[in-house]
Parts: structure tokens; sequence; C-alpha cells
């Protein structure tokens, strides 16, 4: 997950708190952190033109916060309905596959997210990302 001074310091640039001429250095500093956070396309389109995409990472980021404690990060292609659909799909599908009955057991989750991973890139070509890697500061079990 981004953390919250970087998020702030996206604002300052869009809201002109921050000149443009220091996004070159930020975004060196912070282009790690970004890639484990975006997908190749956000990430790319970001670098090529931030005054448009940044407002867009801010809207997406805070749409995917999820209000439990802790909190946590889902994927942005999550954001986009019809993606969403295909995802608690595979989910289903990957649960029926794995032929579980109680997702309660402990690690069960990351069994759930392998296969929901696979089945999404393989029948869908969509390359998304678990819960577990995007909070990398969360313990799933």
């Amino acid at each position: 997950m981004l953390e919250e001074q970087q998020l702030q310091e996206l604002h300052e640039f869009v809201s002109g708190n921050r000149g443009w001429e220091q996004w070159p250095r930020w975004l060196a500093i912070n282009a790690s952190s970004l890639a484990r956070q975006l997908d190749r396309e956000q990430f790319a389109r970001l670098k090529e033109n931030p005054l448009e995409e940044i407002p867009v990472l801010l809207r997406d980021f805070s749409a995917t916060v999820v209000s439990t404690s802790p909190t946590i990060v889902r994927d942005p292609i999550e954001n986009d309905p019809a993606i969403r659909a295909i995802v608690d799909a595979a989910e289903a599908q990957a649960i029926e596959e794995l032929g579980i009955h109680d997702d309660s057991q402990p690690g069960v989750c990351h069994r759930i997210w392998a296969a929901q991973t696979r089945i999404l890139k393989e029948t869908h070509g969509i390359e998304w990302r678990s819960p577990a890697e995007l909070n990398e500061d969360v313990v799933f079990d």
C-alpha cells in the first residue's frame, strides 16, 4: 500500500503545492513502491503523463481502501464493475476447484488467491494481485 506520505505528496503535485520540476526526482525515489502497487499500464501512464494520471491514481486508491482494521488495499482493477464480476467469479471457481467447504481454516485464503490468480490469468488474461501481495505489512491466515 502506498504510504500516507506518498499519497499526500501526490495530492501536493496535483494541487500545485509542489512544483512539477520536482516530479522526476520524486518518481525516481518512489518508483519501486509504485511499481508494486500499480499494474504495468498504470505505472507507464503515470510516468508518461503524471498530470492526468495522478488524479486517477488518487481516486483509485481512495476507492480501494476497505474500511476495516487494519486497512486492506484491493487491486485497483477491481474498481471496474465488469472486472470485479470476473474476479468474484474466479474466486468462486477457485473455491470449487480446491474443494474448500470451510474457508476459515488457517492459510486457506492463500490457496484460494493462488488459484484465483491462475484462473484470471489463464482464462481471462487478467493480471490480478491478491490482498497479500498488496498489503505486505498485513499477515493473512
